[in-house]
């Protein structure tokens, strides 16, 4: 995530491609104003004008732990995970039918399942398709068991698929959608997928 830090005074710019933390922007404030903080305090991070700045390990969140670095475990989960687009930078077209956004759905042709679904999952609001804004992030729980394939169907048009995952508490449904088949008032559908080409329609209840 990028850092935007402008020092009193400073005229010109220059990238610094320190590993900065959170933790550092508090001691860095505290040595730009020249303040002294009580003995009493203990501060974790370390100030980015500090001539002790410490190099710190790129931690990945690997399949055995999250504190073990394991960049090739961690691209191996995404890869048995998401499919081989996600690779590729398509964060539309995951998984095992992601083939199919782009395609036209007939939705309520399909078999049903009622589930319980997230309200915040079960439309979009109006949007102005006027202005450069589009929705196209949807999070929230879904009554589908965790390693089952979701759809998303906007308007007819399949704009997205996402895993259904456990997050400790829900099982839930996040998923990226392509802006392309918006309009001013819009349908969302989820349809759910194994795998296998068959398709279930979601009704949320």
């Amino acid at each position: 995530i990028p850092l935007f830090i402008k020092y009193p005074k400073q005229v010109d710019g220059r990238v610094d491609l320190r590993d900065a933390r959170s933790i550092d922007v508090f001691p860095t404030e505290v040595e730009v104003i020249g303040a002294r903080l009580p003995s009493s305090w203990q501060v974790d991070g370390t100030s980015l004008l500090s001539p002790d700045f410490p190099e710190r390990p790129l931690w990945w969140n690997g399949k055995t732990s999250e504190f073990t670095p394991d960049p090739i475990g961690s691209a191996a989960w995404s890869w048995d995970l998401l499919g081989a687009n996600v690779m590729g930078g398509d964060v539309y077209s995951l998984g095992p039918s992601g083939a199919l956004v782009g395609q036209s759905i007939r939705v309520d042709e399909l078999e049903s399942v009622a589930v319980m679904c997230a309200e915040k999952i079960q439309g979009l609001p109006n949007v102005d398709i006027e202005s450069d804004w589009r929705p196209a992030y949807v999070r929230g729980a879904i009554g589908i068991p965790a390693g089952n394939w979701l759809l998303g169907v906007v308007n007819g048009v399949v704009a997205g698929s996402a895993p259904v995952i456990d997050d400790g508490k829900d099982t839930v449904i996040e998923m990226i959608l392509d802006p392309m088949p918006f309009q001013s008032q819009n349908d969302l559908r989820f349809v759910v997928t194994d795998g296998s080409g068959a398709l279930r329609r979601i009704d949320c209840s």
